[in-house]
C-alpha cells in the first residue's frame, strides 16, 4: 500500500510540474 501510495504522490508531481512547465512554454 505504501508502495502504491507513494508511486502515486511522485506521478502527481511530475504530473503537475509537467502542467507548469507546459504553461510556462504557452506563456512565451
Amino acid at each position: 500500500i505504501l508502495r502504491y501510495f507513494s508511486e502515486r504522490m511522485i506521478s502527481g508531481a511530475t504530473l503537475r510540474r509537467n502542467g507548469v512547465m507546459q504553461t510556462l512554454r504557452d506563456n512565451e
